[in-house]
């Protein structure tokens, strides 16, 4: 299996969760096979082309195909964030072959949904939105991206670095160019040891103790081993939104 096919059935896996996450409890699996079969009508491909310039592309590529789900009669689709990072609007093709543009409405990083809204009605019948009076308070975000393209809750602070666990260490893998952590001088293949001199150990413990710190923009200081050097670099984090290339809806 290739890359892109790869990422194409990880999109299509995270849009059934979509469905069952979106979906009334048992309302899919009540329906008759008929009815089923054409609520499933709902689930449409989506394509975006990002800018060469865009801060993903050189990760993500330019050129994404995925899947959506549309929840509502004026063409609103529910799909996964990455496809539209960037975006400056994509297609979505219904199971008739049917294709239309839609404009990217926003997307959510912490949850990895995005959504779009299709140029005209789509003439599918729209996946049920169940109820979100079981979630907890923060956890629906679909009203923010409706009206702001992104959550209205404080952002987390951001990096800028992937890390990953290798041996019982967390080292630093992809470092966003230009981020907060590029300018701060943290290196591929650096060993984080500690934040604020709060030792970590798995990527769990990293990132709790990273948001226990605050809001966006503030500063930590990480604990770094390097070549066997151990130092500390002071980094200023950031929002992550602020850093993407995003349309000025969001």
């Amino acid at each position: 299996m290739s890359g892109r096919e790869n990422v194409v059935l990880c999109a299509s896996r995270a849009v059934v969760a979509t469905v069952l996450l979106f979906s009334g409890p048992g309302a899919v699996a009540a329906e008759p096979q008929g009815e089923l079969a054409h609520l499933l009508e709902a689930v449409v491909q989506v394509h975006a082309e990002i800018p060469t310039d865009a801060r993903t592309a050189a990760y993500l590529g330019t050129q994404r195909d995925g899947a959506g789900v549309v929840i509502d009669d004026a063409g609103l689709v529910v799909t996964i964030g990455y496809l539209i990072t960037e975006a400056m609007g994509a297609e979505v093709t219904t199971e008739s072959g049917r294709v239309s543009r839609a404009d990217v409405v926003g997307f959510d990083i912490a949850s990895g949904l995005g959504l779009l809204r299709a140029a005209e009605p789509l003439a599918v019948k729209p996946m049920p939105i169940g109820t979100a009076t079981v979630l907890a308070e923060k956890t629906p975000v679909m009203g923010d991206l409706l009206v702001l393209g992104r959550p209205s809750a404080p952002p987390r602070p951001w990096l800028g670095v992937n890390l990953r666990e290798l041996d019982g260490k967390l080292v630093v893998g992809r470092v966003a160019s230009d981020g907060p952590s590029d300018k701060a001088g943290v290196r591929h293949g650096d060993q984080v040891t500690a934040i604020d001199g709060a030792r970590v150990h798995e990527l769990a413990d990293f990132y709790r103790t990273l948001w226990r710190r605050g809001d966006a923009g503030v500063t930590v200081r990480l604990g770094v081993t390097r070549h066997g050097e151990e130092r500390e670099i002071e980094v200023e984090t950031i929002d992550r939104y602020r850093y993407l290339k995003l349309n000025t809806t969001y």
